[in-house]
């Protein structure tokens, strides 16, 4: 018969999830271990109660034994809807050490419980460049509801075109969206007016025109034809992981577009930006608000507040 395993650890409470191993264990072999994160659960888990140990160990990590480190107190478990394998390194780093700093403890980084599904990222640009919209929002639908079945307590999506894919998936899931705009008001608000570098898709979106109504802000944006090489340098480079010389220039003549055009500061609201950030801020003569590394912070702020 297939074995149950459950969840013990922060969010909404222990829940059961079956393993599809069907005659589990197999005679005459051992069982397998649960996956990382899956525990025997003795107790429920009440919400609002729960940490992420390090667990007990002989070993030691920086000095310091495991069975005596100070442990991460987690209220909510973030679901990340994976799209750029790139970008997602950034957001797990990011949450990760943002966790580690606002909590204090030491040892290895990776303390925040998190749960991941990652896109389909080939076939999510397929339909977004053929127009299929609504088989691109089933893809984002089917990652949400996959996550609030794993157990997770909000959704980070890391992407500004996909975050603009919710619909479908906000009909279908209870749990909440943490929003990739609004993460880049939430370190105190960058200078306004607000130039803002994204995909045309995200744009006409309007989730960061949205964001800046609700604080008030005033957002400008490139002209049609620089949008239009943004989306060239975003699609045909960044996406792959690839920075060149020739999509950093374009990148940079769009900041200095914007910058020409009143903005005291940039939003790189096209996560895939971030592989660039850096390179960008040497130059730039606003400060540039990197939306995937402040939604990354959001969500581990939000993880151990309990509160988005």
């Amino acid at each position: 018969m297939a074995a149950l395993l459950y969840r013990n650890g922060p969010g909404r409470g222990c829940r059961r999830r079956p393993v599809a191993h069907a005659g589990w264990p197999a005679p005459g072999l051992p069982a397998p271990r649960p996956p990382l994160g899956w525990l025997p659960c003795r107790e429920p888990v009440r919400p609002g109660a729960t940490s992420t140990t390090a667990g007990a160990a002989e070993s030691s990590v920086g000095g310091c034994t495991l069975a005596t480190m100070a442990t991460l107190s987690q209220r909510l478990v973030p679901g990340v809807v994976g799209i750029s394998t790139f970008v997602d390194y950034v957001y797990q780093r990011d949450m990760q050490l943002t966790a580690v700093r606002m909590a204090g403890t030491k040892g290895p980084i990776n303390q925040l419980r998190t749960v991941t599904v990652t896109l389909d990222f080939n076939g999510l640009v397929a339909n977004l460049k053929a127009g299929a919209m609504e088989a691109a929002e089933e893809q984002v639908a089917d990652a949400c509801r996959a996550l609030e079945a794993a157990g997770a307590d909000f959704l980070v999506v890391t992407s500004g075109t996909t975050s603009t894919l919710t619909a479908r998936a906000r009909e279908r899931v209870a749990i909440p969206f943490l929003d990739l705009a609004e993460a880049c008001w939430t370190d105190g608000g960058p200078p306004e007016p607000v130039g803002l570098l994204c995909t045309r898709y995200a744009a006409a979106g309007g989730v960061f025109q949205a964001a800046a109504d609700r604080v008030g802000a005033t957002l400008i944006l490139p002209t049609a034809g620089t949008a239009e090489r943004v989306d060239r340098a975003i699609f045909d480079e960044l996406i792959w992981g690839d920075v060149s010389e020739g999509c950093v220039r374009t990148l940079r003549t769009a900041i200095a577009e914007l910058v020409e055009n009143g903005a005291a500061s940039i939003i790189l609201g096209n996560t895939d930006m971030t592989l660039a950030a850096e390179r960008l801020q040497e130059t730039a003569a606003v400060p540039l608000i990197d939306a995937a590394r402040a939604h990354a912070r959001a969500a581990a702020r939000a993880a151990l507040d309990g509160r988005l």
